[in-house]
């Protein structure tokens, strides 16, 4: 055997030892290594810097450790590589400079890998690819770090909204089997002062919980005479739990979405501790339940709109802990909705709506539970009568309800929603229907689908009920889920016109401005952003009946239906959000933002890190709108 023979197949087996080679086929790892050859950087030396020309060369560490500095990324600790770990992947894929420099902090040695022969392999590598999209994840977090340095947060992540729930674990679990006596049960919540007891199985699967509210309202009904009963006669069934890698904001969400004071955690099933409302409190200066409560208690539109306040103050503060977007628009989307349901209580007691089943339809961002700080309102109405009427009658009793409805929506505005200009309101009587009008009006969109049901398709198809009868709006979406899948000629023009719109990327991938509003070479990231992702998630949503509205959760969900690699569908959902916080930053008064524009941001305003990160998302929109063209031959 030769040496040469003997250097890749050691090369090969390297190789083969880390990922992203692990994972791929033996004939892509040889391809590979029969290009590699052994380079040698003595301590201090730059091995690549950012900028410059496009990256030729994959770097694979075979010994010492690399330091990875990010132009702009102050506040962020420098990264170090060790053996095994690869640079730059996604530079090299795409033929680009390097977006960081890196540097030798010992003796290195580095296999280095032919970028045509990379990208050849790659090519027909899922689990290459797939390597290569997780970097979005990473980039994602980096952003977040920066964005809580800059803005000058103490607070450490284990303090902050964006904490794990593991890290908030300060004992360790009490629980107890369900054939334990309730006395036995209460007596140990008093000696280890817990406010809950979490019943488990013989594999501390939890099963049930019983709170100190729980036994207060059992005793007040006489249900806790005899305390030698077992405690799964008496406990809620039915627990709601979250990961131990949950973080604190998704636990607040919770509670607050299902009016509780403890969230069960657990990893891989199994209990691992409790996380109540008393240990949240502490991760925050005006505090989410604070501002819930203020929201839902308020007894006049004076307080209901110092309370919209407050959660707008919140949200700031919140973005400023370093809490992701994901996690930071379904807090905000859940307060607005409170906002909406104390001004449809409020209203509805000076002024009743008509004696009817209804249900107020949140639309468009406010529908995907996506809103950002600068929301105007996209709203309508679905009501039922007991039985059809005649013309003049139906008129007459939508009459009503627009005039209540117009109440609602001037409410809002005063407390910071304003009203939509293009008139997609529930005091608007064309978006004030019944069950069987809105069925007929989202047909004819689907059998008809021209320029201006294609507009209209992308905001009402984003629904779900905020107040009144849910199983309304439920069951709208349930007709739409069947409907819209046998339409595969309104998918595809709505697929077109989904792509209409493309990401503002140079001819060599380079940031360009959207070319509208007060400054053409900003780039307006909802437009030519966030958009991207939405659009194409809702057709993909639509095509396999999927009745949620939110971008990640369709973006999944048509992954876990086979129609978009798993892959891609975590990359693209990372993308969105990165897009997402770029946005609540400009609308925070970023200085990289564009004055009277809450969407807009100039590039060129930004550090070279924050440009990296963008560049990397609108480069995923890209991907995600190639898969959306070869799908519907667009």
């Amino acid at each position: 055997m030769s040496a040469a023979t003997r250097l890749s197949e050691a090369t090969e087996a390297f190789l083969a030892r880390h990922p992203p080679f692990a994972s791929m086929s033996v004939e892509g790892v040889r391809a590979l290594a029969e290009t590699v050859r052994l380079t040698y950087t003595p301590p201090g030396e730059p091995l690549l810097a950012a900028g410059g020309e496009a990256v030729g060369v994959l770097r694979v560490i075979q010994r010492g450790t690399v330091q990875r500095l990010l132009p702009g990324g102050e506040g962020l600790e420098p990264e170090a590589l060790h053996a095994g770990e690869v640079f730059p992947l996604s530079a090299v894929l795409e033929q680009r400079p390097a977006a960081a420099t890196y540097r030798a902090l010992d003796d290195v040695f580095c296999l280095e890998i032919d970028g045509a022969t990379l990208r050849r392999v790659a090519a027909g590598s899922a689990e290459l690819q797939a390597f290569a999209a997780r970097r979005l994840r990473r980039l994602l977090e980096q952003s977040g770090a920066a964005l809580q340095a800059k803005l000058g947060q103490a607070a450490s992540t284990e303090r902050s909204m964006s904490a794990s729930l593991q890290t908030l674990l300060a004992r360790a679990p009490v629980a107890c089997a369900p054939h334990t006596p309730v006395g036995e049960v209460l007596a140990t919540m008093s000696r280890e002062r817990i406010g809950c007891m979490v019943v488990v199985d013989e594999d501390q699967r939890p099963l049930g919980l019983l709170t100190e509210r729980d036994v207060v309202d059992r005793a007040a009904h006489g249900r806790l005479c005899d305390t030698t009963v077992p405690i799964a006669s008496l406990m809620t069934e039915g627990v709601i739990a979250l990961p131990a890698t949950a973080g604190a904001g998704e636990a607040m969400l919770c509670m607050i979405r299902h009016g509780i004071r403890h969230v069960v955690v657990t990893r891989e099933g199994r209990l691992t501790g409790v996380v109540s409302q008393r240990d949240l409190f502490a991760l925050q200066r005006l505090s989410l339940f604070r501002v819930a409560g203020r929201i839902d208690a308020a007894g006049g539109e004076a307080e209901l709109v110092a309370a919209a306040e407050d959660s707008r103050q919140l949200a700031r503060l919140l973005l400023a802990q370093g809490v992701q977007a994901e996690s930071l628009t379904a807090l905000v989307s859940e307060l607005n909705d409170r906002i909406v349901r104390r001004a449809l209580a409020m209203v509805g007691a000076a002024t009743p709506p008509p004696a009817l089943p209804w249900a107020w339809l949140a639309l468009g961002s406010e529908g995907r539970a996506e809103q950002t700080l600068a929301t105007d309102q996209d709203n309508g109405l679905v009501f039922e009568p007991p039985a059809p009427l005649s013309g003049a009658a139906l008129a007459a009793l939508r009459e009503r309800f627009v005039a209540w409805a117009k109440s609602v929506n001037a409410l809002l505005d005063r407390c910071g929603f304003p009203l939509c200009r293009g008139g997609i309101m529930a005091s608007n009587p064309q978006w004030c229907l019944t069950l069987d009008e809105w069925q007929q009006r989202f047909g004819n969109w689907l059998r008809n689908p021209q320029p201006e049901a294609l507009l209209h398709a992308s905001v009402f198809f984003d629904l779900r009920a905020v107040g009144g009868q849910v199983a309304l709006a439920d069951r709208l979406l349930a007709w739409l889920a069947t409907e819209a899948p046998a339409r595969p000629a309104f998918l595809q023009q709505l697929a077109r016109n989904a792509l209409q719109t493309r990401p503002p990327l140079g001819l060599f991938g380079g940031l360009a401005g959207s070319g509208r509003g007060r400054d053409p070479a900003a780039i307006d990231l909802k437009l030519h952003g966030t958009r991207l992702f939405v659009d194409a998630a809702r057709v993909m949503a639509l095509a396999r009946g999927v009745t949620v509205a939110g971008t990640v959760a369709r973006l999944r969900a048509a992954a876990a239906a086979g129609g978009f690699p798993a892959g891609e569908a975590e990359a693209a959902s990372d993308a969105f959000q990165i897009l997402q916080q770029f946005r609540l930053r400009m609308q925070l008064g970023d200085a990289a933002g564009v004055e009277g524009e809450p969407n807009a941001v100039r590039a060129d305003a930004l550090n070279e890190f924050d440009r990296r990160v963008l560049k990397e998302a609108l480069l995923q929109a890209r991907r995600v709108q190639q898969t959306l063209s070869v799908d519907w031959q667009a």
